[in-house]
């Protein structure tokens, strides 16, 4: 059917339907692409720490496996896992009746032997008179000095073996050589423990430590005092510093290593065992570097946006180490290019900008 065979009124509805869907010149600003509006600073060539990437634990200044040091039962468990004792706080008694029969057994044999020194020596000072008047001989008279000297030694080893009985028999209370937190219970009321046996796990409440070794190549340039900064697998976007504190003066001959441990700086939220991925940041270099708030970091991934004319675009990169704000990006950067800083949410890769130069 041709246009000039439709109603006269359709066709006035047809025409006035196409002007409304044509869009206005305002309409066709609006769906113009916005430009967004950054800051910008020129990466720069600055000295740098090289970083040596590394894996280690967690450790605590301090562990230890609090044992007995006696033979018997384990009557009394007085700790649970988590509990923070004292140093010299009871952890755990043993059923030392055997012991402490022993020990009263040495204390009399310790007594009797003074008892038996006592009556040498009245005798020896008889013997002294008798010889001096010329009634002993000199053959009797050394004999009785002799025996004299011999109870003496006699009362000595009586009274040290009455002070080891005593000291046996007090080993019946374990307790805490340092002040912690107990971490796992390895015996339970009724068991039998031997000398030397594990009783409980003790961590100390000084400073955490990050236990880890650095190969061959790079154990020359570790020294006390170097920042390594990590981060554990709980909390992998959560940045943590250490200290360099305690180097070994030689290296594993298995692995050819060296084992370096550093004070963490802040413990918050960390415990140990945990794993941890860090960088040790050793001797400087020129390296083309970013400020901070130009990165981005989600997860183990790290971007910055690059402008190029007037558009961004978003860079992965990786990084190396950090000093007074800045760090180096050990890819895709070139002295001089500009980098957004602090990107705005609604910034995308290949978005149009106006970039303002911003304070390097």
């Amino acid at each position: 059917m041709s246009p000039s065979s439709l109603p006269s009124a359709l066709v006035i509805a047809l025409s006035l339907l196409s002007i409304a869907c044509k869009p206005t010149t305002a309409e066709k600003e609006a769906v113009k692409e916005a430009v967004i509006a950054v800051t910008t600073v020129a990466a720069a060539t600055r000295p740098m720490p090289d970083t040596v990437a590394l894996t280690g634990e967690l450790v605590a200044s301090a562990e230890a496996h609090v044992s007995a040091d006696t033979n018997g039962v384990v009557t009394a468990l007085k700790v649970e896992r988590g509990q923070h004792v004292s140093r010299g706080d009871v952890i755990a008694t043993v059923d030392a009746r055997t012991a402490q029969l022993g020990a009263d057994a040495a204390s009399a044999q310790s007594a009797l032997a003074q008892v038996q020194l006592k009556n040498a020596q009245e005798e020896c000072a008889r013997a002294e008179t008798l010889h001096r008047d010329g009634a002993m001989p000199n053959a009797q008279y050394d004999r009785a000095i002799t025996q004299c000297a011999a109870q003496a030694r006699a009362v000595e080893a009586a009274q040290a073996n009455a002070s080891l009985a005593g000291t046996n028999a007090a080993k019946s209370q374990i307790r805490a050589p340092f002040s912690g937190t107990v971490g796992e219970k390895l015996v339970d009321v009724g068991e039998f423990v031997g000398a030397a046996q594990p009783v409980v796990t003790l961590y100390t409440d000084e400073a955490l430590r990050v236990r880890f070794s650095v190969p061959e190549r790079q154990s020359g340039a570790v020294h006390e005092g170097q920042t390594a900064r990590f981060e554990v697998t709980t909390s992998p976007d959560v940045q943590h510093d250490a200290i360099v504190r305690y180097v070994s003066p030689a290296l594993r001959a298995p692995a050819r290593d060296l084992v370096v441990e550093a004070e963490v700086q802040d413990a918050t939220g960390l415990k140990p065992g945990m794993y941890a991925r860090l960088d040790l940041a050793v001797d400087e270099s020129p390296r083309v570097t970013v400020p901070d708030a130009a990165i981005h970091t989600e997860g183990a991934v790290s971007t910055i946006y690059v402008v190029r004319g007037d558009r961004a675009f978003r860079t992965v990169v990786r990084l190396g180490g950090s000093k007074d704000g800045s760090t180096s990006v050990l890819t895709d950067i070139a002295e001089g290019d500009l980098v957004v800083l602090n990107p705005p949410e609604t910034l995308h890769d290949g978005a149009q900008v106006n970039a303002t130069a911003g304070g390097n």
